[in-house]
This record gives C-alpha cells, sequence and structure tokens, in this order.
C-alpha cells in the first residue's frame, strides 16, 4: 500500500470509527476496533518539517540536521528509515526516541548530475508502536556554477602583431547581476551585450581586446570576474587564465647568401646550405623556393632544420634580384637575397 492511500485509509477509519479510535495528540492512530480482531492497521503518515540546506553552487554537496520531539507519551522504536532520491543520503537518525525527547535525522544532499532547480526530496521514517511514517522534506536551491568556455584564453600571434581580441562564453544564474571585472589583468575587456536567458542561467559573451608590446614574446596573466550576491543567491567569482605568445618570425642564417669564386670556378651548379630558426611545430607547413623559377633547386631538412640549395652559375650570374621564399602554409612568408660575386681570373 502506498503512503497516499495508507493516509487515505487512516483518515476514514478516524472519521467512522468513533468510540473504537484512539488517535494521540500528533494524530498517531494506536489502535482500533480491527486492530483487536487481528487486522493490522494502516501507516499514519506525519510531516515533521523541513531540512533546508540552501544554496548549493554548481557540484556541491550539504548536510542538515531536524529534531522532532515525541509527545505522545510513549516511547517510540524506529524500524526503518528510507529516501526518495538517490542525491540524498541518510547520515544518522534516532534509533528509539523517549516519550518528551526528539528524533533526530541528519541528510545530506548533493547536486552532483542534478539539473539547477528548487529541489525539495522526502525521507521517510517508520516508528513503532505509533505505527507511524515520520516524514521530513530536504530542500536545497541548485544554482548553475559561474562558468567561462573556453576556461583559458589562449592566442598565437604573428611577429609583428600587436592587437589581439580573445572570446569566451560566461553563464552564471539567472538571479545573479551581470558579471564584474576585479581584476582585467592589463587587458581592455568588454562584455557583449546579447544575452541568452532561462529560468535558471544567463549567458553572454566576454570578448578581451588589447595591445601587445612589440618588445615582448609572450604574456601570461589571470582575469578575475565576479557575480555579485542576490537574495538566497551567494556571490561567485571566476578566473580565467589568458596566455599570449607571438611566434617566432623566420630567420634565415645567413640573412643574405653570396657566392664567391672566379669565374672559373662557377662553371656548374653551386651548392649551398642556410640555416632556419622557426618554431618547431612550423617546420611541417614550411616549403622553399627559389625565385625565379629556374635558378635552380632548395630541399628542405627538417631533421636538421636548414635548406640545401644547388643553384645554377649561368642563371645566377645574370639574375639581379634572386632570392630564396621560405613559405608557410598560411600565407607567412621570408625572402633571403642571393649574390654572386664573381672575381676577375688571375
Amino acid at each position: 500500500m502506498t503512503l497516499a492511500r495508507a493516509h487515505r485509509a487512516w483518515a476514514s477509519t478516524a472519521r467512522f470509527a468513533g468510540a473504537g479510535c484512539i488517535v494521540l495528540s500528533v494524530g498517531f492512530l494506536v489502535a482500533d476496533s480491527r486492530a483487536a480482531r487481528g487486522a493490522v492497521p494502516p501507516l499514519s503518515s506525519v510531516d515533521i518539517g523541513v531540512v533546508d540546506v540552501g544554496a548549493l553552487v554548481g557540484e556541491q554537496e550539504a548536510e542538515g540536521e531536524l529534531r522532532f520531539t515525541n509527545a505522545t507519551g510513549t516511547d517510540w522504536q524506529v524500524t526503518n528509515v528510507s529516501k526518495e532520491c538517490g542525491c540524498t543520503t541518510i547520515l544518522g537518525a534516532s534509533d528509539t526516541v523517549h516519550a518528551g525527547e526528539p528524533f533526530v535525522l541528519r541528510v545530506g544532499i548533493d547536486s552532483h548530475g542534478q539539473a539547477p532547480e528548487r529541489l525539495e526530496r522526502k525521507v521517510f521514517a517508520t516508528v513503532e508502536p505509533a505505527h507511524a511514517v515520520l516524514v521530513a522534506r530536504v530542500r536545497a536551491l541548485l544554482l548553475p556554477a559561474f562558468v567561462a568556455e573556453p576556461p583559458a584564453l589562449t592566442r598565437e600571434l604573428d611577429s609583428r602583431q600587436t592587437e589581439f581580441e580573445c572570446r569566451a562564453l560566461l553563464a552564471w544564474p539567472a538571479e545573479s547581476a551581470a558579471p564584474s571585472v576585479l581584476d582585467d589583468a592589463g587587458l581592455e575587456l568588454t562584455f557583449e551585450h546579447e544575452e541568452i536567458r532561462d529560468a535558471v542561467t544567463r549567458t553572454c559573451e566576454l570578448r578581451a581586446r588589447g595591445r601587445f608590446p612589440s618588445n615582448e614574446r609572450a604574456f601570461e596573466g589571470t582575469v578575475r570576474l565576479a557575480v555579485a550576491a542576490q537574495g538566497d543567491v551567494p556571490g561567485q567569482e571566476l578566473e580565467i587564465r589568458v596566455a599570449l605568445r607571438k611566434r617566432p618570425p623566420f630567420v634565415t642564417v645567413p640573412s643574405r647568401l653570396v657566392v664567391i669564386g672566379a669565374a672559373g670556378d662557377l662553371d656548374g651548379p653551386v651548392e649551398a646550405q642556410l640555416r632556419v630558426h622557426a618554431a618547431p611545430e612550423d617546420w611541417s607547413g614550411l616549403c622553399a623556393s627559389l625565385v625565379p623559377a629556374g635558378l635552380g633547386v632548395a630541399r628542405m631538412d627538417v631533421d636538421r632544420g636548414q635548406i640545401e640549395l644547388r643553384l645554377d652559375r649561368a642563371v645566377l650570374t645574370r639574375t639581379a634580384d634572386a632570392r630564396l621564399r621560405i613559405q608557410h602554409v598560411d600565407g607567412r612568408f621570408s625572402e633571403v637575397p642571393i649574390a654572386s660575386l664573381i672575381l676577375p681570373e688571375r
């Protein structure tokens, strides 16, 4: 028999049993004429109050305690304690409650995996000989955490770039005011005002704009934001890490290749090597070519971080603007001029 049906059956018995019904001061049915004939009376349901653990932000846990005095004049034995939801935990309950003493119930609540809501769950304790169920209600306000997606802002800038912009999507409880900046880490922060709002969450876009000093290669800082407490919604703070890095430029050593030799020494192809300094992740996207086409061939040696050249002397001597172009797949490139110095024959 369900608790509701038992309660209705008890109420009906209390209404029609007349002198055969004994009801205690707290509403417990002790016996009636059917009990005397061997029938089991229905359980009565008694609401003993609320355990309110307050607001839980994100995935938090909380504990609470409830006391209910046994005013029946009869000692109770607690025969069973149960709950209706896995998010509640029974941390402790009295086994024996003497007349005039309190029944003590300690419960915990875990918001992990729970959607934001005003949550209420029930805990039941069966007591004898009162043949009653004590019903405690556990309440909590489950709120979304103040979060940013992504939680860290990272940008890689070109070696000559001085201005940057980073973006993150912020979400915070609907009951709270818009976030404020506690520390912008030296960046210029602006909020986009196109908010998306539902019953429990507000979201909007945060943009961080700033200038990167031309003489610095990297920057790391922490932006601190906060939403203020409002009513029973606690305030929250949020930290977003910002990391900026400039890609090293393509540096070729030497920066100008000069082929020196006597005319007789340059009858055939000339071989040379240039060392290229670049970020390790850039090498997979680099290619080398000689301009104008037909000047010779260039081969990347990724293992040694250099370019091997094989130049055609006849083309080289009559080309004034010969150069080696090193190009990345994203369009960045650098060029190294190539010149020849022909010494007169002795």
